[in-house]
C-alpha cells in the first residue's frame, strides 16, 4: 500500500514538475511571440515614416550627369494606407508638367496608382491604349530603384533614381539661401540664383535641408538673358492666408535701375501661380501726368517705417511727378525694403527714394475690379480699405499694371481725377491727382 502512495506522489509531483515547465516555456514562447509582433509594428510604423521623405520630390535617374530625353522621371504625391500614387513621365521632365498644375495628360505624362508593402510597392498607368506596370523599390539613403514594364509596347527600364538637387543646376556664384515657413511645406529653405549658362535666367527654388528641390520658379518675365536678381520678398500679397513669393530682377548692366517684377501666389496645395497678365488695354484716359498727393499709411505704418519707408521719404515722395503714357514711364519709390536675398546690403543712404525712368515701354494693362470680386489673384482686402478709406476704397473700378516694370500698381477710380499707387517695394499706399493741361 505505501509502495502504491509512493508511486502517486511521485506521478504527481513529475506531473507538476512538467506542467510548471509547459507554463514557463509558454510564457517564454508569449513573451518572444509578443516581442516579435511588437517589432514587426516598429517596423511597418518605420517604414510608414519614412515614406514621408520620398513624398513630393522630383526622382530623376542617378548618375552623375542627367541626360534630358532618356529614362523617365516621377513623383509620388500619396503613400497611405497601403496605396502609392504619383506622376509620371516617360522620357524625364515630370517637373514641368507636375509643377505647373497641367490637368490635360500628354502622351508621356501620366498618373499611376498602386499599393505598397514594407518597402516594395506595384502600380500602373495607361499608355497608349496599354497598361504598363510600375516597381518601386525604397532602398536606404533616399534612393529608390525603379522599373517600368509592357509586353504590348516592348517596353522593360530600370534605373536608380535620387531627388532632384540644386547640384544638377548650372548655377552662378550668386545663390542665396534662407529658411522660410509656407503653409503647405512647413520650415524649407528659400534658395534664389542664376542660371549659367548662354541664357541666364534667375530662378527660386524651395528646397529641403540636402538641397533637393521641392518647386522651382522661373523670374525671366520671358526674357532671355541678361538679367539677374535685386531681391526676393515673401508675403501675403493678396491677403488670402497663404504666403506668396514675389522677385524683382534686373539687367545685369544696369544694377541701379530697370526693376521688373514678378508675383506667384500660393495655392492650396502649396503650389504656385504666376499672376495672369490681362491683354486688355488701358483705357486712355488714364494716361497722363499724375502729383503724388496724399500718404496713406498701413495700420503697422509705425512699427516698420525705419524698414520700409521713412517719414523724410515720404515727405520727398509727396509732390513728384508720375507719367504714364505709351513710350514712358516715370515713377518714384523707395528701395529701403529689404528682402531675403542675403547679399543686398542695409541702406546707407539716409534717403532711398529713386527715380525709375523707362522709355518706349508701352506693356501697360488695365483690368476692372470690383470690391466683391478679385482681380487676378490680386483680392481688394481690408488692409487696403483701412489704408486709403471708405470713400475711396468703394470707388475702385480698375487697375493699372506696368507688365514689365512692375513695382508699383494703380488702381482706378470711378468719377475721379485720380489714382491709387501702391507700392510693392514698401507696402504703403499714395493718392495720386492727375494734373491737368492748361487749357
Amino acid at each position: 500500500m505505501r509502495k502504491y502512495v509512493f508511486k502517486i506522489i511521485v506521478v504527481i509531483g513529475l506531473w507538476v514538475i512538467l506542467f510548471g515547465v509547459r507554463i514557463q516555456v509558454d510564457r517564454q514562447s508569449n513573451e518572444i511571440t509578443s516581442e516579435i509582433v511588437n517589432n514587426q509594428k516598429e517596423n511597418v510604423q518605420t517604414h510608414i515614416s519614412d515614406y514621408d521623405t520620398y513624398l513630393n520630390k522630383i526622382w530623376i535617374v542617378d548618375r552623375m550627369e542627367r541626360k534630358l530625353g532618356e529614362a523617365f522621371d516621377f513623383v509620388i504625391t500619396r503613400i497611405e494606407d497601403g496605396n502609392i500614387q504619383g506622376y509620371i513621365r516617360i522620357a524625364g521632365g515630370v517637373e514641368r508638367y507636375y509643377w505647373d498644375n497641367v490637368v490635360v495628360e500628354d502622351d508621356f505624362y501620366h498618373s499611376f496608382i498602386g499599393t505598397i508593402h514594407e518597402d516594395k510597392a506595384e502600380s500602373v498607368f495607361q499608355y497608349k491604349e496599354h497598361q504598363v506596370q510600375v516597381y518601386f523599390h525604397f532602398c536606404e539613403n533616399e534612393i529608390i530603384e525603379a522599373e517600368i514594364k509592357s509586353d504590348e509596347l516592348n517596353m522593360k527600364e530600370k534605373y536608380q533614381f535620387r531627388p532632384y538637387n540644386l547640384s544638377d543646376k548650372m548655377l552662378h556664384d550668386d545663390i542665396s539661401t534662407t529658411k522660410i515657413f509656407l503653409d503647405s511645406w512647413g520650415m524649407v529653405n528659400l534658395a534664389s540664383a542664376t542660371t549659367d549658362a548662354n541664357h541666364s535666367i534667375p530662378w527660386v527654388y524651395i528646397t529641403n535641408e540636402k538641397g533637393d528641390i521641392l518647386y522651382q520658379l522661373c523670374c525671366s518675365k520671358g526674357i532671355n538673358g541678361g538679367i539677374v536678381f535685386w531681391d526676393v520678398f515673401v508675403e501675403d500679397i493678396n491677403k488670402d492666408g497663404r504666403q506668396d513669393i514675389w522677385t524683382v530682377v534686373c539687367a545685369d548692366s544696369a544694377t541701379d535701375g530697370g526693376r521688373i517684377v514678378s508675383a506667384f501666389y500660393q495655392l492650396e496645395n502649396g503650389h504656385f501661380k504666376e499672376q495672369k497678365e490681362s491683354t486688355q488695354e488701358i483705357p486712355k484716359e488714364y494716361y497722363g501726368d499724375y502729383k503724388i498727393v496724399q500718404f496713406c499709411p498701413s495700420n503697422n505704418y509705425s512699427a516698420i517705417s525705419e524698414k520700409v519707408l521713412t517719414q523724410q521719404e515720404v515727405n520727398q515722395l509727396i509732390g513728384q511727378i508720375v507719367t504714364i503714357q505709351d513710350g514712358l514711364f516715370v515713377t518714384y519709390d523707395s528701395e529701403r525694403r529689404l528682402g531675403t536675398r542675403n547679399d543686398r546690403e542695409l541702406p546707407k543712404n539716409e534717403n532711398m527714394v529713386l527715380e525709375f525712368r523707362y522709355e518706349y515701354t508701352y506693356c501697360y494693362s488695365w483690368q476692372p475690379v470690383y470690391t466683391e470680386n478679385s482681380m487676378f489673384e490680386w483680392q481688394l482686402n481690408s488692409v487696403l480699405q483701412e489704408a486709403v478709406g471708405e470713400e475711396y476704397y468703394e470707388k475702385i473700378n480698375g487697375i493699372i499694371f506696368n507688365r514689365d516694370f512692375g513695382i508699383q500698381q494703380f488702381y482706378t477710380l470711378i468719377d475721379e481725377d485720380k489714382l491709387i499707387m501702391h507700392s510693392l517695394l514698401t507696402g504703403q499706399h499714395f493718392i495720386m491727382e492727375k494734373i491737368k493741361d492748361e487749357e
